[in-house]
Order: C-alpha cells, then sequence, then structure tokens
C-alpha cells in the first residue's frame, strides 16, 4: 500500500492511469537500475565556488518508476539521500543547496531523505520553485528555506490514501483481524482510515515542527491546512524564511520563531552555530572550557585553603559557582584551629598565613581575600 505526500492534480493524473504492465515491465528490468541510480545522481549533482547543488525535482519515489516514462520529472529518495552524502565527503564543498521543485511523492522514503539532511556535517539550505507536501518535508529540515520567486509555493501538508469503491467487490477478512480491510462505503470504515492517516499526519507535521522549530499544533493550524500558499503569504506565517528578488538576493528575511521564547527572537542552538559559524562556535566552546577550568580551580584552592576538600569536590560536582558556596568555606576556615600555608598556591592567591590574632575573625577575612581574588566579587561590599 503506498501512501501519498503528494499534490491533488499529481495524484489524480496517477490515480488515472492503468500503470500495471508499466509496473511489471520496471520490476523485471534490475540490470539497469544501479546504473540507472549512479546516473541519477550524476545529472541530480552540481559543485560551484563551493556550494553543491542538489537538484529534487519532480515526483519523489522510493525507486525508479514509471514516472519519468510518462516524461514526468522525478527525483529517488535514495538518489538525493546518496547525493547529500557525497557531497558531504567532497573536500571542495562547503555547503549545499537543495534546488526544490517537487509536487511531492511517497511518504516513507522522505524520512530517509530527512535524516541524510539532519546528518550531514555541512550546511543544508534550500531554494524552493515548489515544494508540495512530500517535498516541503524535506524542505523544512534544512537550515533556511529561501524562495525563488514571489511567485514559488510551497504547502500541501497532509497524507492522501486514495481507494476505489466498486460495488462488485468484497472484501472479507478473517473473524480476528476486522480491521484488515475496512469498508470505506460506511462510516466506520472511513473513521478507521482516518485514524491511520492521522498517525501518519502526525509523523509528517512533527518533522516540518522540529525543522521549522515551532509546534505541531502551529504546522497544523497555520501551514495552509493542506493547500499551497505563495511566498509572501509562507514567509507571513513562518514556512519559509526568504523570498529571492529579481537580481538573485534573498530580501524580506524572517527569522524562524522560537516559540518557546516570550519575544519569538531567532533561535540558535549549537548544532545550528557549529554549522553556520565555526569560527564563534570554537571560540564560544573555548571561553566555557576556560571558565569552567577558573571553576574548579578556584573550588579546589579554597577547599584546601579552609580546609574542606570535600565541600569542594562536592561543589564541583554539582556545578556550583565559587560565589554560591563563599559562606561555606568561611565558615569551614573558622572552625579551623592550624592553617597549613604550603597547601596555598603562593602563585594564584594570598597564601592563610599565620597570625598574631588567630581568631576565627581573623582566618574568615584571609578566606574572603582568597574569594574575592578568585572571582572579582567585592563581598563586603
Amino acid at each position: 500500500m503506498i501512501y501519498w505526500l503528494l499534490q491533488k492534480e499529481v495524484a489524480d493524473m496517477i490515480s488515472g492511469c492503468d500503470l500495471t504492465g508499466i509496473k511489471a515491465t520496471k520490476a523485471a528490468d534490475t540490470t539497469s537500475s544501479v546504473a540507472a541510480f549512479n546516473d541519477d545522481v550524476d545529472k541530480m549533482m552540481s559543485a560551484s565556488s563551493g556550494v553543491a547543488t542538489i537538484k529534487v525535482h519532480g515526483v519523489l519515489v522510493s525507486e525508479r518508476s514509471f514516472f519519468s516514462m510518462f516524461g514526468f520529472p522525478e527525483t529517488a529518495y535514495p538518489s538525493l539521500v546518496k547525493a547529500i552524502e557525497l557531497a558531504c565527503h567532497d573536500e571542495e564543498v562547503s555547503s549545499i543547496e537543495l534546488d526544490i521543485n517537487s509536487p511531492g511523492g511517497e511518504f516513507f522514503g522522505m524520512f530517509d531523505a530527512i535524516d541524510a539532511i539532519n546528518n550531514a556535517k555541512k550546511p543544508v539550505t534550500a531554494k524552493v520553485t515548489m515544494a508540495a507536501s512530500a517535498a516541503y518535508g524535506i524542505a523544512s529540515a534544512t537550515q533556511k528555506i529561501a524562495m525563488a520567486s514571489r511567485a514559488s509555493m510551497v504547502g500541501s501538508i497532509g497524507v492522501v490514501h486514495t481507494t476505489r469503491v466498486s460495488d462488485s467487490v468484497v472484501s472479507i477478512t478473517s473473524r480476528n483481524a476486522p480491521n484488515k480491510r475496512p469498508d470505506v462505503k460506511t462510516k466506520e470504515g472511513v473513521d478507521m482510515v482516518k485514524d491511520h492517516l492521522d498517525e501518519l499526519h502526525s509523523l509528517f507535521a512533527g518533522e516540518i515542527a522540529t525543522g521549522r522549530n515551532t509546534t505541531i499544533d502551529k504546522v497544523n493550524a497555520d501551514f495552509g491546512r493542506g493547500s499551497m500558499l505563495l511566498s509572501k503569504e509562507a514567509l507571513h506565517v513562518g514556512m519559509v524564511d526568504a523570498i529571492i528578488d529579481n537580481t538573485g538576493s534573498a530580501v524580506a528575511v524572517k527569522p524562524v520563531r522560537n516559540p518557546n521564547t516570550a519575544g519569538g527572537e531567532t533561535m540558535m542552538n549549537l548544532n545550528k552555530l557549529r554549522a553556520e559559524h565555526p569560527d564563534l562556535y570554537n571560540e564560544v566552546m573555548s571561553l566555557g572550557q576556560k571558565k569552567e577550568q577558573v571553576r574548579v580551580t578556584g573550588h579546589i584552592k579554597l577547599g584546601v585553603a579552609s580546609g574542606d576538600v570535600e565541600l569542594a569536590h562536592k561543589s564541583i560536582a554539582e556545578g556550583s559557582s565559587v560565589e554560591d558556596v563563599s559562606a561555606s568555606y568561611m565558615a569551614a576556615a573558622m572552625s579551623k584551629n592550624n592553617i597549613d600555608q604550603s597547601d596555598s598556591d603562593a602563585n594564584d592567591i594570598p597564601p592563610l598565613t599565620p597570625t598574631q590574632d588567630p581568631s576565627d575573625k581573623a582566618i574568615a577575612e584571609q578566606v574572603v581575600a582568597a574569594v574575592e581574588q578568585l572571582t572579582g566579587v567585592n563581598i563586603n561590599a
């Protein structure tokens, strides 16, 4: 059984064709299938100035099919996956752009293509002339969607199953499998099919919501409800990020909105930062490592100086800052009778030296000075 994520006009054209003989012929033609598969990848991919452009044109299918025999362009999901993998392994390629002009296609192969995009080690973007149904599902997995013109379209989000009804055909199922052949001539049978389609739709809408950094409810409510949207409206509701003008420049850029932030700011995560701004990502990671090193070192030194190394170990494990437990270090120091100068690092913090006044107050003042020097915070201010 084939479920389609396909624009209605194309689905209607398919349903009106007698494809029995063609399918049998294609199924028997196994010798040339591997060569044709490799030829597909070569034809759909090109590279220039470090950008690999991969064409995603025509009906999306799980394997080479009858569409090309009728003059319809098609893209096989395995060919798309292979092209993305090859681009990722090409040292001369720094980014990947999917050139999408497709009415959609089969349901299940779409998820392999989405996984290939998500697992790509290089940035993947999409330029869209038309991305309907499964094609939009693929586009939504990319980091940025730019519409090729103001007349470009996206949408048709939904799952379709077409069943022919004939009074001369009767399906009888075994008693323990009443749901195997729902009778779509009855309300109960239609409801049973819709329940299954709703489950598939949830998977589909969930992938789009993840890719567009939004919620399934927003996808279902605002992303066309099964219809196609022109560029301007698609940009307005957050389905795409930009529209390319007649000079070839991306204009009217709309940031992807993060539903988890009150102001709707642009969402940036580590994976996106690493892909789009690798130098900044490395700098941020380096700063984080240095900050953590300072935190751990501070706890160790104050733990030794105050005589409470166990407190230092606990604070490090729990992620506590030095400021959070400075009072505990001071309390530990005040309960300590003798201060061992050799336990302090004379190069980094003032040693807790013996004093003529061995009172708790004097010891505490030395620990406060050490905390202030390590953290830059004036505790007594």
